[in-house]
């Protein structure tokens, strides 16, 4: 009699139902996209379907859940026709050219910078951990993401990786032979 049952639609649901019992007593993790800053979820949706709405336009996407990704919310996020930085003032710096623009600095030109005058100035990786440089940093720029020296050394290696491949492209266009 069991193995009539086990193959059946009721031994089938039986086991989801058990299965489902003990997924839905499982804590649920944390949102670690960087997405979740500027969404809200919603919850499922009429159609099943995971949704989230946007904090600063209130639109509302299709995302989350194990079947939908964040993808839809990062693509909207430069979009957003309410984000943009320049209709916040406190966002805003006069460069050197004394026009505004936006305070957003970019963390690739942070790094490539540091990697340069480290390699300009024979400092050690771990200049970038010093206390005074970091202060240095924050009052350019409140939003700074310091970096570690393990990261300086990956970016001074990407510096010389990329200088090694020009300087060889410059040998190959020689004509005479060395």
């Amino acid at each position: 009699m069991i193995s009539k049952i086990e193959g059946s639609h009721y031994a089938s649901s039986a086991l989801r139902w058990h299965r489902d019992s003990q997924v839905s007593n499982l804590p649920k993790r944390t949102a670690t996209s960087k997405v979740w800053n500027y969404f809200v979820s919603l919850g499922v949706g009429e159609d099943g379907k995971p949704r989230a709405k946007c904090k600063t336009c209130d639109e509302v996407y299709i995302a989350g859940g194990s079947t939908h990704g964040t993808s839809s919310l990062s693509r909207h996020l430069p979009k957003c026709p309410k984000r943009n930085s320049y209709n916040n003032v406190g966002n805003m710096i006069i460069d050197h050219a004394r026009k505004l623009r936006s305070r957003k600095i970019s963390q690739k030109v942070i790094h490539s910078l540091t990697a340069m005058a480290i390699i300009k100035h024979d400092l050690p990786f771990s200049f970038v951990e010093y206390e005074g440089v970091r202060e240095i940093f924050k009052y350019c720029n409140p939003d700074v993401k310091f970096i570690t020296r393990n990261t300086a050394i990956a970016d001074f290696w990407k510096v010389y990786v990329s200088r090694k491949e020009s300087l060889k492209q410059e040998l190959d266009k020689i004509p005479s032979r060395i």
